[in-house]
């Protein structure tokens, strides 16, 4: 891991989107660091509005340029809309390869964990991770 890449936890019972507003904030102080150039991934678009609020809040009302935040969960209607496609609506962008049989899915998931520079289990592990890994991608 570089110096640039981490990933931040906050305690269960502490309140989330100022604790970690406060946290990056500090963090963009500290190290000199533009907040602009950090990317928070949250659950819905609810949640990036109220770290938005706490952003606000944290840094005293005054107005700064925000982390990169991104939803995991929520689809935009935006997405969702074929206006991207074009006038004549081209169908070739709408047909999906077909799917990926699931173990080899599982086998191709597992050589990359097992890639990983710090990873050091053995290869049984890679496959129960990349089954894991394999069932969060089809939920969501």
């Amino acid at each position: 891991m570089n110096d640039r890449t981490s990933i931040l936890t906050i305690p269960a019972g502490v309140p989330f989107a100022r604790t970690l507003a406060r946290s990056l904030l500090d963090r963009a102080q500290e190290q000199d660091h533009p907040l602009s150039e950090t990317r928070i991934l949250l659950p819905t678009r609810r949640a990036c509005r109220v770290l938005q609020g706490a952003f606000l809040e944290e840094n005293g009302g005054k107005p700064l340029l925000l982390p990169r935040l991104q939803t995991l969960g929520d689809v935009d209607e935006e997405d969702l809309s074929l206006s991207v496609l074009g006038a004549q609506g081209d169908d070739a962008l709408l047909n999906l390869p077909p799917s990926m049989p699931p173990l080899r899915r599982q086998f191709l998931l597992a050589r990359l964990i097992s890639a990983v520079p710090d990873f050091q289990q053995d290869h049984d592990h890679a496959l129960n991770l990349a089954g894991a890994l394999g069932r969060f991608m089809d939920h969501i």
